[in-house]
């Protein structure tokens, strides 16, 4: 690709909404240190974040928690409720599906508790991935299984545990190498 391709390329990286493929590409890019891409990257970067603060929160009606459950549930035979025969309920490492969150991060969901309004998930995100910031309705859980996270200024590695509490806004979380974690939340973060 031609470097006035790539420097198109930094607007749809900022906002996230680059393919594998083209995404791989202005990393390879940038990682050559091309000074104009850098800047211009940087540049839309500060756009993006300056957007994102500018409104205030929205809490989602309730309905729309529901529904997105629903269709959870109905997408994925992992995530069914416990038969009233058995108190037990089990998910295998090759069960369920991955399903892709934000670039680079996918989430696979382990139990949604429609009665207690928490969901349990796995959460990979790919090395140098970045989750956007987001708001909790009630507190939210995570233990890092492996790798890296970036959240709050604080770096999390495998073993390590962090709780935001509801009401509270979680900045980017990030990546340098990697990771995955176990997540329960009050809100389903795929969409």
């Amino acid at each position: 690709m031609k470097h006035q391709q790539l420097l198109q390329l930094c607007e749809a990286y900022a906002l996230g909404a680059l393919d594998e493929n083209d995404r791989q590409q202005l990393e390879s890019h940038l990682h050559s240190s091309c000074d104009e891409c850098a800047a211009k990257l940087s540049e839309f970067k500060r756009v993006v974040t300056a957007l994102g603060l500018s409104t205030e929160p929205v809490a989602p009606p309730p309905q729309l928690k529901n529904k997105i459950l629903a269709q959870v549930m109905q997408g994925s035979s992992a995530v069914e409720s416990p038969t009233p025969q058995s108190p037990f309920y089990f998910v295998r490492s090759q069960e369920g599906q991955w399903q892709t969150i934000a670039p680079g991060v996918t989430a696979k969901i382990l139990f949604a508790d429609t009665q207690h309004s928490r969901t349990t998930m796995l959460l990979r995100m790919a090395a140098g991935s970045r989750f956007s910031s987001h708001r909790h309705g009630s507190a939210e859980e995570l233990f890092v299984l492996e790798g890296d996270c970036l959240c709050q200024g604080q770096m999390l590695h495998a073993g390590d545990y962090h709780r935001a509490e509801g009401g509270s806004t979680h900045g980017v979380t990030s990546t340098k190498n990697g990771c995955m974690m176990l997540v329960v939340s009050p809100e389903i973060e795929i969409v």
